[in-house]
């Protein structure tokens, strides 16, 4: 968020969360299904090499589990953070 009045720039999840998009999505990637986690918004990818990539924020702490087929990861995002998982 820019402040006219104080100059300055303030990044919140959002600004994070696309950073991550830039840093580990790579060009030719896919966008793929993926269910909605509540109060999480996210998108996931397929990257050309077969590498899953999902971005996810979170304004307040959130807990979930991440399940791709039979695998599966409890993870957790502390308030105001993004977080991107690669497998």
């Amino acid at each position: 968020t820019w402040n006219r009045k104080t100059r300055t720039l303030t990044k919140n999840e959002e600004f994070w969360a696309f950073s991550h998009v830039g840093h580990f999505v790579n060009p030719g990637a896919k966008v793929v299904a993926s269910s909605a986690i509540p109060g999480v918004p996210s998108i996931a990818f397929r990257n050309k090499n077969g590498q899953r990539v999902v971005v996810c924020c979170a304004d307040k702490e959130a807990q979930f589990v991440l399940q791709d087929g039979k695998r599966y990861a409890a993870i957790t995002i502390p308030a105001g953070c993004a977080a991107t998982l690669v497998y």
